[in-house]
C-alpha cells in the first residue's frame, strides 16, 4: 500500500512541471556512467548509474 501511494504522490507532483532539466556540474562525479559505456550505442547515452534495476535506486539527477 504504501508503495502504491507513494508513487501515486511521485506521479502527481512530477505532472505539476512542464520540463525539467539534468545539471551535470552538479552531479558527482562517482554517479556519471563509466567511460567505457561510450563504446555502447544505448548505454553511450545515459546520464546517471542505476545501482539497482528492481527498485530504481540511482545516484545522480
Amino acid at each position: 500500500f504504501a508503495y502504491l501511494e507513494s508513487s501515486f504522490f511521485l506521479v502527481r507532483l512530477l505532472q505539476g512541471f512542464s520540463s525539467f532539466t539534468l545539471a551535470p556540474d552538479a552531479q558527482p562525479a562517482d554517479t556519471k556512467p563509466p567511460a567505457s559505456w561510450k563504446s555502447f550505442p544505448l548505454k553511450a547515452k545515459e546520464k546517471i548509474h542505476r545501482w539497482n534495476q528492481f527498485d530504481g535506486v540511482c545516484e545522480g539527477q
